[in-house]
């Protein structure tokens, strides 16, 4: 069951982690005005052992990179969880993103406060096995090109999971701008 719930954490992981890079210039020698800069949120139902749970998806974008975190939700309801931040670059085409991670950091959360420890575990893409960290979720996320769109002022991502070419709706994530 653990193996399981890790996988749909790491597909879910996949769906919500990628960035966009639309633009425009209003000099040819100032930085593009970048449309997916700012704070977004997502939510996504993950079925665990009790049921269902709600995971939110908070994702800061920059010029340059992401930043996203998330809570793993913890085993029994009263427990402490762990909070996943993973920090990077985005390289993208005309319509595609790929997501490269460079630091992966681990802390515990405590559901009854809603707030978090210090980091307890961190990888860095200096790390020997960085891309094996976390049952191989590193490379699995490094490895996957995602389509975007805006509609309606929502970020949309269509993750191929499978490097198939097909960006199937089935794996969708819509990001709310937070304001």
């Amino acid at each position: 069951m653990k193996n399981m719930l890790s996988i749909r954490l790491i597909r879910l992981i996949l769906a919500f982690s990628v960035v966009s890079f639309l633009g425009t210039t209003c000099d040819d020698n100032e930085e593009p005005v970048l449309d997916y800069v700012g704070k977004w949120v997502a939510e996504k139902q993950v079925a665990v052992a009790t049921g269902y749970v709600t995971i939110k998806y908070y994702l800061e974008l920059t010029n340059k990179g992401f930043k996203e975190t998330f809570i793993r939700p913890p085993r029994h309801y009263h427990s402490r969880g762990d909070q996943l931040t993973l920090e990077g670059i985005v390289y993208a085409t005309e319509n595609t993103v790929k997501l490269v991670i460079h630091k992966l950091s681990v802390s515990k959360y405590d559901v009854s406060t809603d707030t978090a420890s210090a980091p307890h575990e961190i990888h860095t893409y200096k790390d020997q096995d960085f891309g094996f960290n976390f049952e191989g979720m590193v490379y699995s996320i490094s490895n996957h090109q995602s389509e975007y769109s805006f509609i309606d002022g929502k970020l949309i991502f269509k993750t191929d999971f499978n490097m198939d070419g097909i960006y199937s709706e089935q794996e969708k994530s819509v990001y709310t701008k937070q304001l």
